[in-house]
């Protein structure tokens, strides 16, 4: 016999909340300015917040909106805007604080705003740490050499490239 598994309403509207901001966010267009990117990211936070403010401990909506985040918070540094993604990271940690891939950005916001000391502490505590099958060293290199790809660059990229390196 086929047994048919049936979703509560709150499952159901927690899906709902993912479909929608999955949907708004394939409708982003990384090549527009800032200030719509950024506009667009918010909302889809916004929104998402609405559904975590219903189901605080939901896991897929806590990890959605951690995502919206660290895109948020990588536009910005793609942007120069490295204060306003240290923000973004941060508002996003209280909110999930386990999720390590959007606390990945914090180094490299502070690094490049001249925190070096902060960014080295957070860069050495999580280089170990898993990021799926690779630890975060290869994260952050990669970081790295997309940054500088785009143009932008720091005088310590060298030294922190050491630093994971060890």
């Amino acid at each position: 016999t086929n047994t048919f598994t049936t979703f509560d309403e709150a499952e159901m509207n927690v899906q709902r909340y993912i479909n929608n901001a999955d949907s708004a966010y394939a409708k982003i267009n990384s090549n527009q300015d800032l200030k719509v990117l950024q506009e667009e990211l918010q909302s889809i936070i916004k929104s998402l917040s609405i559904g975590i403010q219903d189901q605080p401990d939901n896991e897929r909506l806590l990890d959605k909106q951690s995502f919206m985040y660290a895109e948020l918070a990588w536009v910005l540094i793609n942007h120069d805007e490295y204060s306003k993604a240290e923000e973004m990271v941060k508002e996003g940690m209280a909110i999930n604080p386990s999720n390590n891939s959007l606390k990945s950005y914090l180094p490299t916001a502070l690094l490049l705003q001249g925190k070096r000391d902060e960014a080295e502490k957070i860069y050495l505590e999580m280089k170990e740490i898993m990021d799926g099958r690779t630890p975060f060293r290869d994260t952050f290199l990669d970081d790295l050499d997309r940054l500088e790809a785009s143009g932008i660059t720091h005088p310590d990229f060298g030294e922190i490239r050491k630093l994971l390196d060890q």
